[in-house]
């Protein structure tokens, strides 16, 4: 018979890293970086924090990427820091 393959779940083929200067105000990212940062969150588990209002929502759409300023994703990343601590 065949054999089983198991396939890794969530893995990144370009893992994001964050640059030397963030969080830079100027700079925009998207959601896919925002999930990152989160713990690589699923989409259906970012959409419900959006809707729900942890997650602000974006600062700019760039056609039908939202884009939210590095500052508001380091701000709300510690938000979510303070919640699991407390």
């Amino acid at each position: 018979m065949g054999e089983i393959r198991h396939h890794a779940t969530r893995t990144h083929a370009n893992p994001i890293t964050f640059a030397p200067d963030y969080p830079n105000q100027h700079r925009l990212q998207d959601s896919v970086f925002f999930r990152w940062a989160l713990g690589d969150c699923g989409l259906s588990t970012f959409e419900q924090y959006v809707a729900s209002g942890r997650v602000p929502r974006a600062d700019i759409r760039h056609g039908k990427r939202r884009m939210w300023r590095e500052t508001v994703i380091a701000q709300t990343v510690e938000a979510f820091a303070a919640r699991e601590v407390a």
